[in-house]
Order: structure tokens, then sequence, then C-alpha cells
């Protein structure tokens, strides 16, 4: 596997026999941990909410699978963001700096399962852990709850392809292989694959309450990253006002504003074709 790290207009790269893996943090104490296989407990996405560490994700599976030929760590005009190149697709992960806030990306349209492993960073709960799943408005809403958490989690989801969707909610069980070799026992965890989806991308966000994930969401800080979208996430009335304006988005986007109403949209989930 090639590793590569890119800085504005420079870069280095070198073959890896082992598993390489590349961190990037969003200066809150959250953090991304991205290699090859995922392999650890504690690789996956994490966030921290009131001086607290909670793992959100584990992994995004690609279906069908294809070998990761390629890893970067990109630093670009203070935007820092981890690639995975597989043949001619290419997954990119961005961690927003100071947003509990993940954008994964794909440069083709794809099915991809998401696999869930919340709990607190180094609690591991392996009974009374519970998943909710609905919708709201234009967003997936995953609230979780366990018998170590004071107050459940909110993550609030949002897909362009919001129609090509599927509850799949199923426990898998998972080896750590890495874990495994350093002597760090348990070996064996489960986690849990939630979701189903076609698209091309996913923006994710965290939060204590589903208006507080919601909120992330819709932070002015994602316009950079996903410009196309934000007609689809914010309040239609939001955007009638906003028309003209070069950077509507930080002009005039406010707590008032962002919490209007939701977005209009189909409630049905639909099997991926």
């Amino acid at each position: 596997m090639l590793l590569t790290h890119i800085i504005n207009n420079q870069s280095i790269s070198k073959e890896v026999s082992h598993d390489a893996t590349l961190l990037a943090t969003n200066n809150l104490g959250g953090y991304l941990w991205l290699g090859n296989n995922n392999s650890s407990r504690y690789q996956g996405w994490h966030v921290r909410l009131k001086g607290k560490v909670y793992k959100i994700l584990d992994e995004i599976k690609i279906n069908p699978k294809k070998e990761i030929h390629e890893l970067k760590n990109i630093w670009l005009k203070n935007t820092h963001y981890l690639q995975r190149q597989r043949g001619a697709l290419i997954e990119t992960y961005y961690t927003l700096k100071g947003q509990n806030t993940l954008i994964y990306e794909l440069s083709q349209i794809k099915n991809i399962k998401l696999i869930l492993d919340i709990r607190k960073s180094y609690s591991l709960p392996q009974q009374e852990r519970y998943y909710n799943i609905y919708k709201k408005g234009d967003f997936l809403i995953i609230k979780y709850r366990d018998k170590e958490l004071n107050q459940p989690l909110f993550l609030a989801i949002f897909t362009p392809s919001l129609k090509r969707w599927k509850k799949t909610e199923k426990w898998i069980k998972k080896e750590r292989i890495f874990d495994k070799k350093r002597h760090s026992p348990p070996y064996f965890l489960y986690v849990y694959h939630a979701l189903n989806f076609k698209t091309d991308r996913l923006i994710i966000s965290v939060g204590l309450s589903e208006k507080e994930a919601i909120f992330s969401l819709r932070h002015p800080e994602h316009f950079r990253f996903a410009k196309d979208l934000f007609p689809l996430i914010l309040p239609s009335r939001f955007l009638s006002k906003a028309k003209g304006s070069s950077n509507p988005l930080l002009l005039l986007w406010t707590m008032q504003d962002l919490n209007l109403r939701p977005l209009r949209c189909e409630q049905s989930a639909l099997p991926l074709s």
C-alpha cells in the first residue's frame, strides 16, 4: 500500500507493507483514526462532549469491497482531510475544526454500510445498548442509550440521496486483530450495522439532543465542503432571505433562522436498487 502525505504543494510517498493508519482531529478532543483495516476498538470516529469522549462510528463499508492501494494525509489551505483510494474510487473524510461533524465523500455513487459503535471511549457495554432510528424532516436521526450513559446521544445524518436508504439494524461480532497483537482484550466485540445507503456523500453530526445534532449539521463551516448540499439542508425561507449574497451562510446564519421548521421531504424509506 502507498502512504502519501501532502502539505499544500509538497508531497512525499512511500510503499509500506504494514497496516498504516492516520489520525485527524477536530481541536475539541475528538478524532478520526483511519487505516486500511479497522482492527482496533479505538479506531473510527470519536467526539468529545462536555468533557467526555465517545466513540461514534466504527467504519463505513463499501459494497462491493475493493482493496485500498493508497492512504493519503492531506493539508491544503488550512484544511486537513484523509483519503483512501480503491482503484478509481476515492473516499474522503473531513473532520471539521471546532465541530463534532464528519463529512464523508465518494468519487462515485456506491452502496455503503454505516457501522456504528456508540459508547464512552473506554467503556465496553455488551448488553442493554439501544439504537432508535427515525426520520425528522430531511434528516435521519439516531438516538442511542446504554446503562452507562447519563443521557442519550443523538446523530443527525444528511445525504443528497435520502430516498435511497434502508434500515438494517443488525449486530455484528467483530474481531479486533490489532488489539489482539498488543495483548489488549477483549478481542471480539459487537458493532451495530445501522443503515445502508446508495450515495456519494454523508454528513453526520453528534449532539446531546436531537436539536443540538441538527443545529450542528447546519453549521456554516460545512458550506466550504458541501456547497451544493446547503440548498437541501437549510429551511427554504432562510434561503430566500439569503438570495443574492456571495456567502449567505456566513452572513445570515443564526440560531433562530436555523430552527424555523423541518424541510419538506418524502417520508418513506426505499430499498436500494
